[in-house]
């Protein structure tokens, strides 16, 4: 009797471990998180967690396997980086307990390509550039890795010369010689290579043959013609810009490479102002810049000279009594004044003139006679000379 209750319980825990030990209620996978979601790029990297249940949770194992990329595991909790080649990968997880019972769940991640974009190669300051100038390239490109761009760029072998072949923007050298010369260009985002190219064209600015200013010397009130000789070796037309660096300056052709300079109001003698002429294609694409130098001068006063001065003393009624003066150091017209505080003036506008005495005084009385002579420029230089009378009764 005894036997058969040992052989039932015997019975009944052997159908017990064959029960449970041969997966009848195995681990549950409820949900596998991929963090981010969606399609993950070539070389990208994904956060993988299983969220697994069974009828005791105590002892849980889980094995990560893929068939592509690279998976690195930390129990429930893994890592999958994406293979350099697109396409759809499983990742699979293996969940066993502590009595030996597993499932399985299989995720699918796709792999894209970067899309790593060159989206344009800009020249500064133009595509059109002059012989031996320079020019600065930048590329701008994009992708949705997030890596950091590279830039690997490349001379034409024909002419021309990079600052740099790393780095964004660079600096271009024209060559000596006109044509077209095509600048390469590499971005890597460490997963993904792409090119593309540039054309810049080198050509030969207008030539400036002479640029003439007569006078080079300029004195108040004066003025300077300028001329600019020049020519495009194509055969196109040009344009001339004139600027200085004071006074004023206006064109005096039609075509522009004539014009006239001016001082400013006020100049300072010794003053030497630059004149610059810029000549352009009519694109204004191509120039080229030629200075010239004028140097101001002043005469500075005007000099009074006395030639016939007024007595020293007349007498009350005496008449007309004759003044006359030269004048020096005038390089423009001028204008003549005379003044007196008595008296009267006969010719109060040029250089000889007479004054005549009031007809009776009560006293010793000193009167003053005033010449005074303006440069009629903007200067307005001034000078004058007094005379004095004494009037007896």
């Amino acid at each position: 009797m005894l036997k058969k209750v040992l052989w039932s319980f015997m019975l009944v825990a052997g159908l017990a471990v064959l029960f449970y030990g041969c997966g009848i209620n195995p681990p549950v996978v409820t949900a596998i998180t991929v963090t981010p979601e969606g399609d993950v790029v070539v070389g990208g990297t994904v956060a993988l967690s299983c969220e697994a249940s069974t009828q005791s949770t105590v002892g849980l194992t889980y094995e990560w396997s893929c068939d592509g990329g690279v998976l690195a595991s930390g129990g429930k909790n893994a890592s999958w980086t994406a293979p350099d080649t697109p396409g759809t990968y499983a990742i699979t997880v293996r969940v066993t307990d502590n009595a030996g019972n597993s499932t399985t769940s299989v995720v699918y991640i796709r792999a894209i390509a970067s899309q790593l974009a060159i989206v344009s190669i800009n020249v500064s300051p133009a595509s059109t550039i002059s012989l031996e100038s320079y020019a600065t390239i930048s590329c701008d490109a994009t992708t949705p890795t997030g890596n950091t761009i590279t830039f690997r760029w490349t001379d034409d072998p024909n002419g021309g010369h990079l600052s740099s072949t790393t780095g964004n923007p660079v600096t271009w050298t024209a060559p000596s010689t006109a044509g077209t010369y095509t600048v390469n260009v590499e971005a890597n985002d460490t997963k993904t290579t792409v090119s593309s190219s540039v054309s810049i064209d080198v050509k030969s600015p207008p030539i400036i043959t002479a640029l003439v200013a007569n006078p080079s010397e300029v004195t108040s009130g004066g003025s300077s013609s300028l001329e600019c000789i020049a020519y495009d070796p194509t055969g196109g037309a040009i344009i001339y810009d004139w600027s200085c660096s004071g006074g004023s300056i206006s064109a005096a052709s039609s075509s522009g490479n004539l014009a006239t300079w001016r001082p400013p109001s006020g100049a300072s003698s010794g003053t030497i102002y630059t004149i610059y002429v810029t000549v352009s294609t009519l694109s204004r694409a191509l120039s080229s810049t030629k200075t010239a130098s004028i140097n101001f001068t002043s005469p500075g006063n005007p000099i009074i000279t006395t030639v016939t001065g007024l007595p020293s003393t007349v007498a009350a009624g005496s008449g007309a009594q004759s003044v006359s003066c030269t004048v020096s150091n005038i390089s423009n017209e001028y204008i003549i004044k005379w003044t007196c505080s008595g008296g009267t003036i006969t010719d109060d506008s040029s250089l000889s003139t007479f004054w005549t005495p009031p007809t009776s005084v009560t006293e010793r009385t000193t009167y003053t006679v005033t010449l005074t002579i303006t440069d009629t420029t903007d200067f307005s230089i001034t000078s004058s000379k007094t005379f004095s009378v004494i009037v007896t009764p």
